[in-house]
């Protein structure tokens, strides 16, 4: 586990855009607390001619090193840049993997298309596949993040998540709430029955306790239990406490995730914050 003011490494998925141009700011930043790194990869689909792919790589590697270089959030962090070809978002979870960063940076739509109800875009690809923690870039650097929600359940993915984001982000302050409605995946894969049925207390409480077994909750978090529609809750919690940064875990069903009935992927498509999501 990544421990506060540790170094980090960054890999920024960078496809030139102003949603890259966010994320690049924000690895930045994150990676000079600590002195860390930030590795940043652009990908070259793999469907171009070889000579006119070799062309677009050169004149990408061109276009990002000088880029880079004239960012003021670069001075004084590490960083390298690499131009692969393959498909975007395999190749880009193979470098996460192969590199060893402790957290893989993309910029999101802050305003998703229509089409992503239906389709999977690249982001949510990369995400689906990724060996690491993500971080969905959605709005432009305004400091350090503040203030974090985090939708949780029993899992160990999601206590993973909410630890990983208080130690990498020293100043952030984390309200923790569990829904006592239906699961998070959808009703053919979980039946009516258990659509039907709420959580206990007893799990609630098992909830909290894992948490504040956590030394960084304890001093910068809270829990709550919220009743009613996870999914329907959550656009509640985040107009109403306005964060910086959404925390969740990962489902485990691709059907779910790409058609947003999980948090991760309802997330990605409708909420206009930054989004860690753990594996």
């Amino acid at each position: 586990m990544t421990q506060p003011h540790a170094p980090i490494s960054c890999l920024v998925a960078s496809d030139l855009s102003p949603r890259g141009d966010r994320a690049l700011v924000r690895a930045f930043r994150i990676a000079q607390r600590g002195g860390g790194r930030v590795d940043i990869l652009h990908v070259v689909e793999d469907d171009y001619p070889r000579r006119l792919a070799d062309t677009l790589a050169h004149e990408v590697y061109s276009e990002l090193r000088t880029q880079v270089a004239a960012m003021p959030e670069s001075k004084g962090v590490h960083w390298t840049i690499r131009v692969e070809r393959g498909h975007d978002h395999e190749r880009i979870a193979e470098i996460a993997a192969s590199i060893q960063a402790d957290m893989l940076i993309l910029g999101g739509r802050r305003e998703p298309k229509i089409r992503d109800l239906f389709l999977a875009s690249t982001a949510q690809r990369v995400v689906r596949q990724s060996p690491i923690p993500v971080l969905v870039v959605k709005q432009p650097y305004r400091g350090p993040y503040g203030t974090a929600v985090a939708a949780v359940d029993r899992s160990q993915h999601c206590k993973d998540a909410v630890g990983f984001a208080l130690a990498t982000f020293p100043e952030l302050f984390v309200s923790a709430f569990y829904v006592r409605g239906g699961p998070l995946i959808a009703p053919a894969e979980q039946g009516a029955l258990a659509q039907q049925l709420p959580p206990s207390t007893e799990e609630a409480e098992t909830i909290a306790a894992a948490l504040y077994a956590l030394e960084d909750f304890k001093k910068r978090g809270q829990f709550s239990t919220l009743a009613g529609e996870l999914l329907e809750m959550i656009p509640h919690a985040v107009q109403e406490i306005r964060p910086d940064l959404m925390i969740c875990g990962r489902s485990k069903s691709a059907r779910s995730f790409f058609l947003g009935e999980d948090l991760a992927g309802f997330a990605m498509m409708s909420i206009d914050r930054d989004i860690l999501i753990m594996p």
